[in-house]
């Protein structure tokens, strides 16, 4: 079963609902928002009081919602009408959906694909308590992001965090400016900036000039060559909770590891690609974390990997006891959520797992009479990885548990002690338990547990069907110099080329020697002086690590999303290349692309992908106050507003461009991180 992420974890929610309003109109809905405030109308039915103070659009809709009434309600479901009658549900992020007494919260929703105009609005609450109020967009929302507010992000289709590391990377040729050695302060302190060629956000550090030894090439390959130079990377680390780093670390030449300006790690020094380890113990919360790397003259080999590791997962469990005598003999549901029961005991628990006869297992209850009571049960829960994860009840008599308002166990019935077992799919991050538990009479029962179910980072073969177009290379082509190999390689990609034939290939794995395995090239004739791109496309359902495993002779290089990520492209004989890199869920392209010029003709590819959610690491711009847009070319027409909002519904930070920029960056005046929306779109 398919859990939506916490609500303090949310990040973007997307459903589009097409709804007949009229005879041949359709309406694309999320949400929609009120320009300035919509005073909203009070429900009076029910027993808690939820009204619509106000609401506004500024790119989305943003709704703020009070309980004047003296019990908690949860926000259940919106809903949308045109007209005040033909009602559309529509989806919602929230930064908490509980609205406790006296209380207010703020739910975002998305206006995409809405036109302007007025609009009704409903809100449905647990209870069934209904509030409504008028919303009015007058603008067309282009984008938006519901969730955490990061550093970075990416306008393509559709908007999405940008995480990694923010590099800079300086020159370091003058021996008699830097030395041999520099020294790694001046770079931390912002010297020597007129020396900076490069500069980029960097989604994973591992990077080579030298394939054998693993890695991809690094991201200024085509500028310079990648001798003499520093890199100083800049990133913020986000912890929930204090937590051990794991730095796993290959390094020729130098590196320093810096966390919160303190050095947790340094080896500043001329060397061969040499592995370290450490561990470094973090509170929760933001930590600023800086990384100088120098490469002398070789090879030029970095790779920092950074785990979380925990003993197990965080909880806080409240338990609130209620006397149920009097009532049938299932208690009503809707009044244990709604604290409708006299109130017996609340307390903070470490564990649930209660009994009142020794011979089922079990601790003794915290209160005294075990029979006719209720249990409402919330937990705080934070998921280590995503992925899936076992619920287990041992119960007499009923038990309802809910994972994010989502029914996973319903066993509301009168029973002796049985076992009640469900699986679902959690996103790292928070979650919100409610376990609702009641007894009648006799055995008092209650154990619950939450672990996962499954190992997370199991790696998987990636099988894919390519297209290959085979070419011959020119019948007078003998240049190997740098300069020749990249024109070689262009005039492949580009099909300049005579062409032999296209092909489907389902398996690359070939070679024309005996004493090399493989099978023989799918196409007929002499195999030599010949040119292949194989081209495929696959999709991802979670973000995920992507290893490539390659043996080749000659020339060889893989390009994920029309970037290279290995690149091993001279004549040389029968030798490995690795790399990987992390690949975000959706559609992708794949191009390989090899070359051979005389004797053994040998391409081996092998594709892994490892679901596995890595630390949470956001480029770093030496300000909390800043977040940057990156746009890809075409993307969006200006003129745009670009408008953040927080937890607290206020807007927090905006822009408006009548250029865009490839990079376009928005100030705030509230610093990262907070829950928030923000929003691309055009006023009317």
């Amino acid at each position: 079963m398919l859990i939506k992420k916490a609500v303090t974890q949310v990040l973007a929610v997307l459903i589009i609902i097409a709804t007949v309003f009229s005879a041949a109109a359709l309406l694309y809905t999320y949400i929609s928002g009120t320009i300035g405030e919509s005073k909203g109308e009070l429900s009076t039915s029910g027993s808690s009081l939820i009204k619509i103070e106000n609401a506004y659009y500024e790119g989305v809709g943003v709704i703020h919602l009070r309980n004047i009434g003296e019990v908690s309600d949860l926000l259940d479901s919106i809903y949308l009408s045109p007209d005040g009658k033909n009602w559309v549900k529509t989806a919602f992020a929230t930064p908490n959906p509980m609205v406790p007494p006296g209380g207010t919260t703020v739910a975002f929703i998305s206006t995409e694909n809405l036109r302007p105009g007025n609009y009704r609005l409903k809100v449905v609450m647990r209870s069934g308590q209904e509030a409504h109020g008028n919303l009015v967009i007058n603008g067309e929302t282009i984008d938006h992001f519901f969730g955490y507010i990061s550093t970075a992000y990416s306008k393509s289709s559709p908007l999405a965090l940008l995480n990694g590391f923010y590099g800079k990377y300086y020159d370091i040729s003058d021996n008699s400016k830097y030395g041999t050695i520099p020294g790694y302060n001046m770079f931390l302190r912002g010297e020597y900036e007129e020396d900076v060629f490069y500069e980029g956000i960097d989604r994973i550090l591992d990077f080579t000039d030298h394939s054998s030894y693993g890695g991809s090439p690094w991201p200024f390959a085509n500028i310079r060559v990648p001798d003499r130079f520093v890199a100083l990377w800049s990133a913020l680390i986000r912890l929930d909770t204090s937590s051990t780093l794991l730095f796993n670390i290959v390094t020729d030449d130098g590196i320093v590891i810096l966390i919160d300006n303190k050095t947790v790690f340094s080896s500043w020094k001329l060397q061969a690609p040499t592995e370290y380890s450490f561990k470094v113990e973090l509170e929760g919360g933001l930590h600023e974390l800086k990384i100088v790397y120098f490469e002398n003259y070789g090879i030029a080999r970095l790779k920092v990997e950074i785990e979380v590791l925990r003993e197990k997962s965080e909880e806080t469990i409240i338990g609130k006891y209620y006397e149920t005598n009097g009532e049938s003999s299932r208690p009503i549901i809707e009044k244990i959520l709604r604290g409708e029961y006299p109130l017996i005991l609340e307390k903070q628990e470490e564990t649930i797992n209660y009994t009142d006869n020794p011979d089922y297992g079990g601790s003794p209850w915290p209160i005294s009479d075990t029979d006719t009571f209720a249990v409402h049960w919330r937990i705080r829960y934070f998921a280590l990885v995503s992925g899936k994860y076992a619920v287990k009840t041992y119960n007499d008599d009923g038990v309802i548990v809910y994972i994010d308002n989502q029914t996973v166990i319903n066993d509301w019935n009168l029973h002796a002690p049985k076992w009640n077992e469900a699986e679902v799919f959690l996103e790292k991050g928070y979650h919100v338990i409610d376990i609702l538990y009641y007894e009648n009479y006799g055995i008092a029962r209650m154990f619950f547990s939450i672990n996962p179910s499954t190992t997370q980072h199991e790696r998987h073969m990636l099988n894919l069907t390519y297209t290959a177009k085979v070419y011959k290379l020119p019948n007078n082509w003998n240049d190997w110099t740098p300069e020749g190999y990249e024109k070689l390689y262009r005039m492949i990609v580009n099909g300049e080329l005579d062409q032999i034939g296209t092909y489907s290939v389902s398996e690359i794995y070939f070679s024309d020697n005996p004493n090399y395995p493989g099978n023989p090239w799918f196409f007929s004739g002499v195999t030599d002086r010949f040119a292949v791109v194989f081209e495929s496309k696959f999709k991802l359902e979670k973000t995920s690590i992507m290893y490539f495993d390659v043996m080749s002779d000659d020339g060889v290089r893989i390009l994920l999303d029309d970037k290279i990520v290995l690149s091993d492209w001279s004549l040389h004989p029968p030798r490995a290349s690795k790399s990987s890199a992390i690949v975000s869920p959706g559609e992708h392209s794949l191009k390989i692309v090899y070359f051979e010029n005389y004797g053994i003709a040998l391409l081996h590819v092998k594709l892994y992908y490892e679901e596995r959610e890595q630390i949470e690491i956001m480029p770093y711009f030496n300000t909390l106050s800043t977040i940057m847009i990156s746009f890809s070319k075409g993307s969006v027409k200006p003129p745009i507003s670009i408008t953040v909002i927080d937890d607290r519904g206020t807007i927090v930070g905006e822009q408006v461009l009548n250029k865009i920029n490839d990079k376009v960056y928005v100030d705030l005046n509230r610093k990262l991180t907070f829950y928030g929306a923000i929003a691309i779109w055009r006023k009317k």
